[in-house]
């Protein structure tokens, strides 16, 4: 097996070919398309590099506006979430976020009366034109599935590129397809906030996980799941993981289990199509119905 760590979007990322032909090195010019594709991937839609297509709406007046190709994919994939979750989701949140200290400069200290004027931007999305219509000024964030869609890219990049057994990890999230002998990757599950506990393992084969929690962007009260109906953090879980076909997907997952009430778990999973596990607040674990791997 070959193995090349870097980083990119604000963590470390890894990636694992394996290779039924072992003497075959992995050629570095791979490796550097690998990082120079994720850096022109952040350049482009990174809240916190300026110059950003996300950051750009900060400066555009209400109105139509086009957007490129990829812009309007990963809208109308947030699109479908926001509608899921009857806003709950929303990637418009980027202004909030900044409001309550995660910013570019990572200040990491709430402007009180920023959070108390903020409110949701409006925003709709024609994609046959690939244009989004703003009632103002706006800062897109794609914090909440951005890595796993870009994940399933380096997926795409490696099978093209004559490497199809691989995992590619970013920041805990990642996709594997199976290895060279046919057997799938064992994945340990990180337990929410204690990195050296285990919650479980899962077998993953031609899949994509995705794991989040509310320790890793802490700061004070607040983390990175914001409510944006009230201006504040979500409170109801501490962790969740999901499983489903593609990394993009199980991101997704993720990101409106963070969002949404327990009562909604289930029927919105369903309509995205993958299994989690989900610790609450309170101490309740709640699990699909068909999830497959192992939990301690």
């Amino acid at each position: 097996m070959s193995s090349f760590q870097f980083t990119a979007l604000g963590t470390a990322w890894s990636i694992t070919i394996d290779q039924a032909d072992s003497v075959q090195e992995v050629p570095q010019s791979l490796w550097k398309s690998v990082v120079d594709r994720t850096a022109e991937f952040e350049r482009r839609f990174s809240r916190f590099k300026d110059g950003s297509e996300t950051r750009a709406f900060l400066k555009k007046a209400a109105g139509t506006h086009s957007i490129s190709t990829e812009m309007c994919d990963l809208l109308s994939i947030a699109d479908r979430l926001r509608t899921l979750t009857d806003g709950a989701y929303d990637p418009a949140v980027g202004g909030l976020l900044e409001a309550a200290g995660y910013n570019k400069d990572y200040r990491l200290k709430p402007d009180e009366q920023q959070l108390h004027d903020w409110h949701i931007p409006t925003w709709s999305l024609d994609q046959k034109k690939k244009q989004v219509t703003i009632d103002g000024p706006l800062l897109f964030d794609f914090g909440g599935m951005g890595k796993g869609y870009w994940i399933d890219q380096l997926s795409n990049f490696l099978l093209v590129s004559g490497y199809p057994y691989h995992l590619v990890e970013g920041g805990g999230d990642m996709f594997a397809t199976t290895k060279a002998s046919g057997q799938s990757w064992k994945i340990a599950i990180e337990y929410p906030g204690q990195q050296d506990q285990a919650l479980g393992t899962y077998q993953l084969s031609n899949q994509g996980f995705a794991a989040s929690d509310v320790f890793r962007r802490k700061w004070g009260k607040w983390h990175h799941f914001v409510d944006v109906s009230q201006n504040q953090p979500t409170q109801h879980l501490v962790g969740c993981v999901a499983v489903a076909t593609t990394a993009w997907k199980a991101d997704q997952i993720t990101s409106v289990l963070a969002l949404c009430q327990p009562v909604k778990f289930a029927q919105i999973v369903g309509q995205i199509g993958g299994e989690y596990v989900v610790l609450l607040a309170n101490g309740e674990a709640r699990v699909s119905s068909n999830w497959k791997g192992q939990l301690f």
